[in-house]
């Protein structure tokens, strides 16, 4: 077996999340040569791509994100706030109350670093909203908020959430979209995910 294929398979049965394992099948198909015609150049890229992908990925997937599900603390929960630009955040105190009343929270740690956050609350019936997705600005685009938003999604999926909505930060709305998010219009800031709700 080719060895990129090899390094390829090993990567995928591996528990854990990377930016690379999201798009794994997509370059194992781009490295499967068409029935019919086999363009063998693009097939040498695609071969090319992908080892350079593997490359770029390597020390990251040597440090797996793990999710946990755990609250932050009050001062973590301030500094990732005040990275995000909310400059008129809560004292410590409120935030204290505001972690505990909520209903699950998930974070990431990575070197013994908090590196984001992600608050649900729910009636763990039919609605839950998703709030508070933050990432450490030392870890941004590098799949941290994907495994939260995947983390979250996955939480409402298992107990069978009917109606899952946010409200996307500014030019964010394509990240949702990648989770099954839709927009309730072009003027109406709230995006919803539902099986059982149609948006026209």
């Amino acid at each position: 077996m080719h060895s990129t294929t090899m390094r390829l398979k090993k990567l995928k049965n591996r528990n854990i999340f990377s930016p690379f394992s999201l798009f794994a099948k997509d370059y194992e198909q781009a490295l499967r040569p068409h029935p019919d015609t086999v363009d063998w150049s693009k097939l040498l890229l695609a071969k090319l791509f992908l080892l350079q992908l593997l490359n770029n990925h390597k020390n990251q997937d040597s440090n797996p994100v793990n999710i946990d599900c755990l609250a932050p603390t009050s001062k973590e929960l301030s500094e990732l706030y005040q990275q995000a630009g909310w400059k008129n955040h809560a004292s410590l105190e409120a935030l204290q109350h505001s972690i505990y009343a909520s209903s699950c929270w998930f974070q990431v740690n990575i070197k013994e670093k908090l590196a984001g956050v992600v608050r649900l609350q729910s009636d763990y019936v039919r609605y839950c909203c998703i709030y508070d997705l933050l990432v450490d600005k030392d870890h941004r685009s590098k799949g941290v908020g994907s495994a939260l938003m995947e983390a979250a999604v996955q939480w409402c999926d298992q107990r069978q959430i009917q109606i899952v909505h946010l409200w996307p930060a500014t030019g964010r709305i394509p990240f949702f979209e990648r989770f099954g998010f839709q927009s309730l219009s072009d003027k109406h800031p709230m995006m919803i995910r539902s099986s059982s709700y149609t948006i026209d």
